[in-house]
Protein backbone atom coordinates (compact mmCIF):
# COMPACT_ATOMS: atom_id res chain seq x y z
CA UNK A 1 0.00 0.00 0.00
CA UNK A 2 0.76 3.35 -0.30
CA UNK A 3 2.24 5.41 2.90
CA UNK A 4 0.04 7.43 4.83
CA UNK A 5 -3.43 5.70 2.45
CA UNK A 6 -5.69 3.72 4.61
CA UNK A 7 -8.92 2.07 3.40
CA UNK A 8 -12.44 1.01 5.52
CA UNK A 9 -15.56 -0.19 5.18
CA UNK A 10 -18.10 0.20 6.81
CA UNK A 11 -22.25 -1.16 7.70
CA UNK A 12 -23.20 2.39 6.29
CA UNK A 13 -22.49 0.32 2.95
CA UNK A 14 -19.59 2.40 2.01
CA UNK A 15 -15.59 2.11 1.16
CA UNK A 16 -13.57 5.34 2.39
CA UNK A 17 -9.99 5.77 1.03
CA UNK A 18 -8.08 8.06 3.35
CA UNK A 19 -4.97 9.90 2.42
CA UNK A 20 -3.15 11.80 5.39
CA UNK A 21 -1.10 13.84 2.97
CA UNK A 22 -4.19 15.80 2.21
CA UNK A 23 -3.86 19.01 1.90
CA UNK A 24 -7.29 19.52 3.29
CA UNK A 25 -6.18 17.79 6.49
CA UNK A 26 -6.80 19.34 10.00
CA UNK A 27 -3.95 19.00 12.63
CA UNK A 28 -6.12 15.99 14.41
CA UNK A 29 -8.28 14.40 11.26
CA UNK A 30 -8.39 13.70 7.65
CA UNK A 31 -11.95 13.60 5.48
CA UNK A 32 -11.99 10.78 2.89
CA UNK A 33 -10.40 11.85 -0.62
CA UNK A 34 -12.68 8.83 -2.42
CA UNK A 35 -15.63 6.93 -1.55
CA UNK A 36 -17.24 3.78 -3.05
CA UNK A 37 -20.93 4.11 -2.77
CA UNK A 38 -23.08 1.02 -2.21
CA UNK A 39 -20.37 -1.83 -3.63
CA UNK A 40 -22.27 -4.49 -2.32
CA UNK A 41 -25.32 -3.85 -2.47
CA UNK A 42 -27.35 -6.90 -3.22
CA UNK A 43 -29.73 -5.04 -5.94
CA UNK A 44 -27.47 -5.40 -9.44
CA UNK A 45 -26.79 -2.01 -10.97
CA UNK A 46 -26.62 -0.25 -7.61
CA UNK A 47 -22.45 0.50 -6.96
CA UNK A 48 -20.53 3.46 -8.24
CA UNK A 49 -16.99 4.90 -7.43
CA UNK A 50 -17.16 8.50 -6.71
CA UNK A 51 -15.01 11.23 -5.34
CA UNK A 52 -16.09 12.79 -1.69
CA UNK A 53 -17.10 16.43 -3.82
CA UNK A 54 -20.08 14.61 -5.12
CA UNK A 55 -20.55 12.49 -2.14
CA UNK A 56 -23.88 14.13 0.29
CA UNK A 57 -24.72 12.21 3.55
CA UNK A 58 -28.04 11.65 3.82
CA UNK A 59 -28.49 10.81 7.46
CA UNK A 60 -27.20 9.15 10.47
CA UNK A 61 -27.11 4.98 10.32
CA UNK A 62 -28.53 3.42 13.52
CA UNK A 63 -26.16 1.42 15.01
CA UNK A 64 -25.03 -1.85 15.97
CA UNK A 65 -26.67 -4.83 13.08
CA UNK A 66 -29.77 -3.30 12.02
CA UNK A 67 -32.31 -6.51 11.00
CA UNK A 68 -32.91 -3.84 7.73
CA UNK A 69 -31.65 -3.48 4.26
CA UNK A 70 -28.10 -1.45 6.28
CA UNK A 71 -27.28 -4.84 7.30
CA UNK A 72 -27.81 -6.80 3.66
CA UNK A 73 -25.53 -3.85 1.61
CA UNK A 74 -23.01 -3.90 4.89
CA UNK A 75 -19.32 -3.91 3.67
CA UNK A 76 -17.32 -6.71 6.21
CA UNK A 77 -13.76 -6.77 4.55
CA UNK A 78 -11.78 -4.61 3.08
CA UNK A 79 -7.75 -5.23 2.15
CA UNK A 80 -4.51 -3.17 -0.21
CA UNK A 81 -3.92 -5.64 -3.01
CA UNK A 82 -1.32 -3.34 -4.38
CA UNK A 83 -0.30 0.27 -4.28
CA UNK A 84 -3.91 1.39 -5.90
CA UNK A 85 -5.90 -1.69 -6.11
CA UNK A 86 -8.55 -2.53 -3.18
CA UNK A 87 -10.12 -5.56 -2.44
CA UNK A 88 -13.35 -5.47 -0.65
CA UNK A 89 -15.95 -7.83 0.23
CA UNK A 90 -19.79 -7.63 1.45
CA UNK A 91 -22.52 -9.04 4.04
CA UNK A 92 -24.51 -10.64 1.47
CA UNK A 93 -24.39 -10.12 -2.17
CA UNK A 94 -21.33 -12.83 -2.72
CA UNK A 95 -19.42 -10.60 -4.66
CA UNK A 96 -15.59 -10.02 -4.10
CA UNK A 97 -14.67 -7.11 -5.33
CA UNK A 98 -11.27 -5.38 -6.90
CA UNK A 99 -11.33 -1.20 -7.67
CA UNK A 100 -8.88 0.99 -9.18
CA UNK A 101 -8.79 3.63 -6.81
CA UNK A 102 -6.32 5.81 -9.29
CA UNK A 103 -10.21 5.66 -11.98
CA UNK A 104 -12.80 6.95 -9.42
CA UNK A 105 -15.74 7.16 -12.53
CA UNK A 106 -15.65 3.56 -12.99
CA UNK A 107 -17.30 0.19 -11.68
CA UNK A 108 -14.75 -2.30 -10.13
CA UNK A 109 -11.27 -3.66 -11.90
CA UNK A 110 -12.56 -7.58 -11.27
CA UNK A 111 -14.60 -9.42 -9.68
CA UNK A 112 -15.19 -13.11 -7.88
CA UNK A 113 -18.98 -14.02 -7.50
CA UNK A 114 -19.85 -16.53 -5.04
CA UNK A 115 -19.14 -20.32 -6.77
CA UNK A 116 -20.29 -22.04 -3.38
CA UNK A 117 -23.72 -24.69 -3.24
CA UNK A 118 -25.81 -22.99 -1.14
CA UNK A 119 -28.61 -21.09 -2.66
CA UNK A 120 -28.80 -18.60 0.19
CA UNK A 121 -27.60 -15.49 0.16
CA UNK A 122 -23.71 -15.13 1.66
CA UNK A 123 -21.07 -12.80 2.48
CA UNK A 124 -17.55 -13.08 3.74
CA UNK A 125 -16.14 -12.45 7.19
CA UNK A 126 -12.16 -12.52 5.97
CA UNK A 127 -10.07 -11.58 2.98
CA UNK A 128 -6.32 -12.18 3.90
CA UNK A 129 -3.59 -12.45 0.79
CA UNK A 130 -0.22 -14.32 0.64
CA UNK A 131 3.05 -12.90 0.60
CA UNK A 132 3.30 -12.70 -2.67
CA UNK A 133 0.18 -11.40 -3.37
CA UNK A 134 -1.17 -13.78 -5.86
CA UNK A 135 -3.78 -16.05 -3.85
CA UNK A 136 -6.67 -14.36 -1.73
CA UNK A 137 -8.16 -16.51 0.86
CA UNK A 138 -11.71 -15.85 1.25
CA UNK A 139 -13.63 -16.83 4.45
CA UNK A 140 -17.50 -17.08 3.27
CA UNK A 141 -20.66 -17.27 5.72
CA UNK A 142 -20.92 -20.63 3.81
CA UNK A 143 -18.36 -22.40 6.03
CA UNK A 144 -16.08 -22.74 3.38
CA UNK A 145 -12.50 -20.38 2.27
CA UNK A 146 -12.12 -20.28 -0.94
CA UNK A 147 -8.59 -19.28 -2.77
CA UNK A 148 -8.72 -17.27 -5.53
CA UNK A 149 -5.87 -16.24 -8.59
CA UNK A 150 -5.15 -12.77 -8.13
CA UNK A 151 -2.90 -13.02 -11.32
CA UNK A 152 -5.03 -14.33 -13.79
CA UNK A 153 -8.33 -13.73 -11.80
CA UNK A 154 -10.26 -17.27 -12.85
CA UNK A 155 -13.67 -17.03 -11.44
CA UNK A 156 -13.49 -20.34 -10.23
CA UNK A 157 -11.79 -21.13 -6.95
CA UNK A 158 -8.11 -22.76 -7.16
CA UNK A 159 -9.13 -24.93 -3.98
CA UNK A 160 -10.96 -24.23 -0.88
CA UNK A 161 -10.89 -25.36 2.78
CA UNK A 162 -13.42 -26.60 5.13
CA UNK A 163 -14.32 -28.38 8.24
CA UNK A 164 -15.00 -25.26 10.47
CA UNK A 165 -18.06 -23.24 10.97
CA UNK A 166 -18.66 -19.69 10.17
CA UNK A 167 -21.84 -18.20 10.97
CA UNK A 168 -21.14 -14.30 12.01
CA UNK A 169 -19.01 -11.96 10.21
CA UNK A 170 -16.64 -11.88 13.72
CA UNK A 171 -14.51 -15.09 12.41
CA UNK A 172 -10.98 -14.48 10.96
CA UNK A 173 -8.27 -16.25 9.01
CA UNK A 174 -4.84 -15.63 9.03
CA UNK A 175 -1.95 -17.32 7.18
CA UNK A 176 1.47 -18.46 8.44
CA UNK A 177 4.59 -16.27 7.75
CA UNK A 178 5.67 -18.50 5.39
CA UNK A 179 2.54 -19.16 3.61
CA UNK A 180 2.15 -23.18 4.20
CA UNK A 181 -0.70 -23.10 6.62
CA UNK A 182 -3.92 -21.36 6.95
CA UNK A 183 -5.65 -20.73 10.49
CA UNK A 184 -9.32 -19.75 11.06
CA UNK A 185 -11.58 -19.20 13.99
CA UNK A 186 -14.40 -21.08 14.03
CA UNK A 187 -18.24 -20.40 15.40
CA UNK A 188 -17.94 -23.60 17.11
CA UNK A 189 -15.67 -22.37 20.07
CA UNK A 190 -12.63 -24.35 17.83
CA UNK A 191 -9.83 -22.75 15.72
CA UNK A 192 -8.64 -24.81 12.62
CA UNK A 193 -5.22 -24.93 10.91
CA UNK A 194 -4.99 -26.09 7.44
CA UNK A 195 -1.92 -26.99 5.14
CA UNK A 196 -2.52 -24.66 1.99
CA UNK A 197 -0.91 -27.46 -0.31
CA UNK A 198 -3.15 -30.67 0.58
CA UNK A 199 -6.64 -28.67 0.73
CA UNK A 200 -8.57 -31.43 1.13
CA UNK A 201 -6.61 -33.07 4.28
CA UNK A 202 -9.17 -32.44 7.19
CA UNK A 203 -7.73 -29.44 9.26
CA UNK A 204 -5.78 -29.53 12.60
CA UNK A 205 -7.93 -28.60 15.39
CA UNK A 206 -7.16 -26.62 18.62
CA UNK A 207 -9.50 -26.77 21.45
CA UNK A 208 -10.36 -25.04 24.74
CA UNK A 209 -12.16 -21.93 24.48
CA UNK A 210 -16.29 -22.34 25.33
CA UNK A 211 -17.52 -19.86 22.37
CA UNK A 212 -17.20 -18.57 19.30
CA UNK A 213 -13.28 -17.99 18.47
CA UNK A 214 -13.23 -15.09 16.36
CA UNK A 215 -9.51 -13.34 16.31
CA UNK A 216 -6.66 -15.15 15.20
CA UNK A 217 -2.91 -14.43 14.21
CA UNK A 218 0.49 -16.09 13.72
Amino acid sequence: MLPGMFVSGSRDGNIMLWDTRSKTRSAASVSPSVFISDPHNPSPGRSKLASVSKWQESGIKRQGLPLNGDYYNSVTCTLFERNNIVISAGASDGFIKLWDIRNINSTCLESFPYTGTSQQQHGYSSLVLDSTQTRLFASCTDDVVYVYNCTNFNKEPMCFFQGHMNSTFYVRSALSPDDRFLLSGSSDSKAYIWDINAPHAPPFTLTGHTKEVTSVTW
